[in-house]
């Protein structure tokens, strides 16, 4: 069963991580969007290339790290009490993430909302994660994951947490390495779908829409 992790970006080729994980092998490979099939087309269309591939790894269910739905004052699912309700949803908030409608990560919340629909269209699953609360509930330290010392800034910083978390311990990492924010992001996100029930739980409001968390502390694939 193949189990995939996307850290989406932008349209721009080079800033999507995608993580296959087959859970039966405990094989995981991973991709960056600009060596997937076609990708080096300077015509080729991102998100069709993008889509292929996904397809074409017959993935029982995909994590995205990116917003899949709007808030709530947007799509008036219920009367916004404030100008927060129409940037930010209940899972952002609670798990401090950005606001989905920030102008850095809107463009990513209407290419992901996007590319959500194409997929269930086919009966794919399709989950929204949040790899930087995953990697705190996993254990790897605070201090990691903002600031100058964060992963998204710093390469050591990726590969003491890689190494922090262990999954060669379980897994094969038979393609590609981890040594960028995107490739360990999507890591993260193949890893928290793959994780049994028990070892997971659903963040904000249902209506508006949740994001997949670990359970505190649980690391599933630990001898």
């Amino acid at each position: 069963m193949n189990l995939v992790g996307l850290d989406l970006g932008g349209r721009t080729k080079g800033s999507t991580g995608i993580a296959v994980v087959n859970s039966r092998t405990r094989e995981v490979q991973v991709f960056q969007d600009r060596e997937l099939p076609g990708a080096r087309d300077d015509h080729a269309d991102a998100d069709q290339v993008l889509l292929d591939f996904l397809l074409g790894c017959k993935p029982e269910k995909i994590a995205v790290d990116a917003p899949l739905t709007l808030p709530a004052g947007i799509v008036e699912r219920r009367p916004a009490t404030g100008p927060v309700e129409y940037l930010f949803r209940s899972c952002d908030r609670t798990l401090g993430g950005l606001a989905t409608l920030s102008s850095q990560l809107a463009p990513i919340a209407a290419r992901a909302i996007a590319l959500k629909r194409r997929l269930e269209a086919r009966r794919i699953h399709v989950v929204e994660v949040y790899p930087r609360a995953s990697l705190l509930r996993f254990g790897i330290e605070a201090g990691f994951l903002r600031g100058k010392r964060s992963y998204h800034r710093n390469v050591g910083a990726v590969r003491s947490i890689w190494r922090l978390l262990d999954v060669e311990a379980t897994f094969k990492l038979t393609r590609g390495k981890v040594e960028t924010a995107d490739a360990l992001d999507a890591v993260v996100a193949a890893l928290t779908v793959a994780a049994p029930p028990e070892d997971v739980e659903w963040v904000g409001d249902k209506a508006e829409g949740q994001i997949l968390v670990p359970v505190w502390r649980r690391r599933f694939w630990s001898p």
